[in-house]
């Protein structure tokens, strides 16, 4: 068998306690993962000398990822010859993990061997960490051969571990460590074949893209447009947002962006007899485009095609179209 590429990013995972708070040990951490993974895994007889490091530089905990550090970890990924590998495991915290799966999810979408993106809700030190399992799991995947993409495998603390499609991962809520993702998706051959290659490639992230949560009371004059060329708007849980107030309603937003000539999204909303009449009053009236993704896919994939340079229906025709099953019926 080939060997497995580790990539150590950083985040909990790459971490331990030292001075009574969590502090960045990528080596040490990534020596525990494997060290455990070689005690517990019924695999563990016949994988030695499997894991190989790939020398990542750049390490971070994943509440201060940005787009120059996003865009340090693709250009490392495709420094190497991916189809020599049997898969690829990238070690990230869990803050930010979404986004980056979001993002690998897109550009990694015809992947020729399985990317996994493995994190901890502690350090893997530690009794009460998830780390050492989800990172098992990721590597009985490769090992008995899933199809290429990029996953999320994650031990929610009531015991059950899922195997998340990268594309459709959802931030953890506040006050928990529990990851979920959209729509159950079972058939990875399936989905795997139904693939599709980004049309373009992005080297540098332009950061004008713009991410909006919505919240009661929200005053939308006070927004400023300036240098922004994209808006990604997020719902409620139901798929809604204000439409009444003036000033409060998306409504006013959606005008100043037309004004501007800045696309407006809404994610995720998913339209049909089930929505409430709010969202299409707001859609009859203004230039709104809802959907139905996570708000994390839709804020990378603004952000690609602004990246890419691409223009008013061109990036709605992008964002639209369906590359590694983000689109969710």
């Amino acid at each position: 068998m080939k060997n497995i590429l580790i990539i150590s990013t950083g985040g909990t995972i790459c971490s331990k306690v030292i001075d009574g708070c969590r502090r960045l040990a990528p080596d040490v951490s990534e020596s525990t993962v494997v060290e455990n993974f070689y005690k517990n895994s019924k695999y563990a007889s016949r994988l030695g000398g499997i894991f190989e490091n790939s020398d990542f530089p750049t390490k971070t905990l994943s509440e201060n990822m940005t787009f120059s550090k996003l865009e340090s970890l693709l250009s490392h990924i495709n420094g190497f010859d991916l189809e020599k590998y049997s898969g690829v495991i990238i070690l990230h915290g869990t803050d930010t993990l979404a986004y980056t799966a979001a993002l690998l999810s897109l550009v990694f979408s015809y992947t020729p061997v399985p990317i996994m993106l493995v994190s901890g809700d502690a350090p893997p030190d530690m009794e009460i960490s998830n780390a050492n399992a989800n990172f098992e799991k990721a590597v009985e995947c490769i090992v008995e051969g899933i199809s290429p993409n990029v996953y999320v495998p994650y031990r929610n603390s009531d015991g059950k571990m899922t195997l998340h499609l990268a594309s459709r991962l959802m931030q953890c809520p506040s006050f928990s460590s529990d990851f979920r993702s959209v729509g159950a998706c079972v058939d990875f051959e399936k989905i795997s074949r139904e693939r599709r290659s980004l049309p373009f490639d992005v080297k540098e992230f332009d950061s004008s893209v713009m991410l909006i949560q919505p919240y009661v009371n929200l005053d939308y004059s006070r927004v400023d447009l300036d240098g922004v060329t994209a808006v990604a708007h997020g719902t409620y849980h139901s798929g809604t947002f204000c439409t009444e107030g003036g000033k409060y309603s998306v409504i006013t937003l959606a005008e100043n962006c037309k004004e501007h000539d800045i696309p407006l999204f809404v994610a995720p909303c998913t339209l049909g007899e089930d929505q409430y009449e709010s969202v299409y009053n707001a859609l009859d009236c203004a230039e709104i485009i809802p959907v139905s993704m996570t708000l994390e896919m839709l804020y990378i994939k603004l952000t690609l095609a602004v990246s890419a340079g691409l223009h008013g229906e061109e990036i709605k025709k992008f964002v639209l179209t369906p590359f590694n099953s983000e689109m969710v019926s």
